[in-house]
This record gives C-alpha cells, structure tokens and sequence, in this order.
C-alpha cells in the first residue's frame, strides 16, 4: 500500500475560496466542523448507555472529544518515528477533523436506530452512519451562501471515508452512491488509497476510545463488577485456548 498523500492534490475544495494566511485549509475544516449544528446535536445521542443527567456518563459529542485527543496522540507518535516521515504528510488538523465528525451521521438510538432506518430506506440507496456522516458533510451543512454542505478539503473528507463501497456491492457497510463517484472523480489519475492513512488512524483512535470507556461507564454504572469482567475474560481467553488446540472441525 502506498500511503504518502501529496497535499497539493487533496486540500482540494468543490468550490473555490479565498485562501487565509492566519491558518491552512485544515485548521479551517476543524473550525467549521467543530462550530456545525450537526457536530452539536452529537450530546443527545446516545454513545452505549443512553443519555442521562449525570455528567459521568459518555454521549457522542464527549466521545467524538475523547477520540480526537487519541487520534492525535496516534499521529504524533507517527510524525516523530523518523521511519515514516517520508511516507505520511502528517497534518495534526486533519485526523482530529475526522475525529470529531466520525459521528456526525449516526441516528438516535445507536446501531439498532441505523438498522431500523436501513430498512425503511431499502430501495431508496439506504442509510449508514458512516454514508450519512458524509452527507450531512456534503450537503446538509451550510457555509457558503451559493454552495451546500462545509466545502471541506479533500484530504479532510477522506479522513472519514471509513468504507469507500455502494449499498449495490450488497455491502452492510457503505457511502451513498454521488459521494463514491465523487471521490472516485477526483482520485482519478492520482496513487492515493481512498482509505488514507488520516482515517484508519481515526478508526483505531474510535475503537480505543468505545473500548475503554464504554469498559468504565457500564463499571460506574454497576451493570457488573470487575471481578465479573476478569472472570469473563479468563473464560474467552480459556476457550480460545482449547478450541484453537482442538478445533471443532
């Protein structure tokens, strides 16, 4: 896999804007999801638990926070590995960009919400948070009086880019069909894998960040204790164990 991603072709906008001095195009893209109504309306969707009062426990917003101070622990980590220096353009802006609108697109009600519109949407291209984080992106946000959506960079819109197929590959997991042909228009000509070095970096940050406090909110809550969880644990490590020795089949 070829993972240098030349800036010059991706801080591409759909529509053209005067350039700023004071900050690059990826410092813009995070300031303008960062202020959106969309990444806002993150604090009452439920993240595992529901939303409750007590401000403990994690909803979307506070996750989408948590998973962008990972990611850009991840990043950093990777812009001082002298291995790798000339092979990712390493742009904090960018992956914490992705990091907080990751959710943008998810439903009310978590994965069972996105399955139920799923299938109210079948034959009419479907809905996906992940397809729908790009739409609200695209075309439901506003910052231009003349264009719709937040006329991000393309470098930016790839960070989310989570799975580059259609609803018509029969995937589970896909983006709307006009932002895949999009995406494919303008990654024409250029050596650069729709999934960037940005968004796989954002989607370890997400499954750390869900792992470990989703973990300490269900403990806080004492849905069970951690004597349980490490009971648990010895007996899947215990399984594998035997079934790897002495497979079923």
């Amino acid at each position: 896999m070829k993972y240098y991603i030349p800036l010059k072709d991706l801080n591409y906008r759909l529509h053209k804007e005067n350039v700023e001095r004071a900050r690059n195009d990826y410092q813009r893209d995070y300031s303008r999801i960062f202020y959106s109504t969309s990444f806002r309306r993150l604090q009452g969707k439920m993240q595992l638990l529901g939303i409750r009062s007590d401000k403990f426990y994690r909803n979307r917003l506070t996750h989408s926070f948590d998973v962008a101070q990972i990611a850009r622990g991840i990043a950093e980590s990777l812009k001082s590995n002298s291995d790798l220096s000339n092979v990712y353009d390493n742009d904090m802006y960018v992956v914490e960009a992705g990091a907080l609108a990751h959710d943008i697109g998810n439903p009310p009600f978590g994965h069972h919400g996105e399955r139920i519109l799923n299938k109210i949407m079948a034959g009419r291209g479907g809905f996906e948070g992940n397809a729908q984080t790009l739409r609200v992106l695209n075309d439901l946000e506003k910052k231009l009086p003349q264009a719709k959506g937040l006329n991000l960079t393309l470098r930016t819109i790839l960070s989310v880019v989570k799975y580059y197929k259609t609803i018509n590959d029969n995937n589970e997991k896909f983006i709307y069909r006009n932002h895949y042909e999009r995406i494919k228009n303008k990654l024409s000509g250029k050596n650069v894998n729709p999934r960037t070095v940005d968004v796989q970096i954002v989607d370890l940050a997400d499954e750390i960040a869900y792992a470990a406090h989703d973990l300490e909110d269900a403990l806080s809550l004492k849905l069970f204790n951690i004597d349980e969880y490490m009971l648990k644990i010895s007996l899947i490590s215990f399984g594998s164990a035997c079934f790897g020795r002495f497979p079923l089949s």
